[in-house]
């Protein structure tokens, strides 16, 4: 099971896009998101960046994860093929990734055989894929 999140709304653009927090809205919206978590065995992976650190520190307040890692390979500008070839080594675990658009919409998109413009990921949006190996094509895009 792969759960895909994007962080909750930010503040406006800055000097220094890495560092933008979460506004209150946006750690109201990840909090929403958490409730549709399974509330254990998820392992927890997050890019670097201020707003999805803020978004798993949000999230590990509703539910009990495993393990958690930040990893540059979910950053807004990470080529969707090599944020693949990372999750396909992690195959057969429960995931929630935390990133970026558009990233977020490129990887569901990818591994689903989606087009990207069926799947939309607002500001606290999470969506569930499931299916065997995280490979491109191989899941099953259940919701968002």
């Amino acid at each position: 099971m792969l759960f895909l999140l994007r962080h909750g709304e930010a503040e406006p653009a800055g000097a220094h896009d890495d560092l933008r927090r979460l506004t209150d809205r946006g750690w109201q919206q990840v909090r929403r998101a958490a409730g549709l978590l399974p509330v254990e065995g998820l392992t927890l992976y997050h890019s670097p960046y201020v707003r999805t650190v803020e978004s798993a520190q949000a999230i590990r307040e509703h539910i009990s994860v495993r393990s958690e890692q930040a990893a540059r390979w979910l950053t807004p500008d990470t080529v969707p093929e090599e944020a693949l070839a990372q999750l396909e080594l992690l195959s057969g675990q429960s995931l929630l990734l935390v990133t970026h658009n558009p990233l977020v919409t490129r990887l569901a998109a990818l591994l689903s055989a989606q087009p990207e413009t069926a799947v939309t990921f607002g500001t606290g949006s999470v969506a569930r894929l499931s299916g065997g190996r995280y490979l491109a094509g191989c899941l099953t895009f259940e919701w968002l």
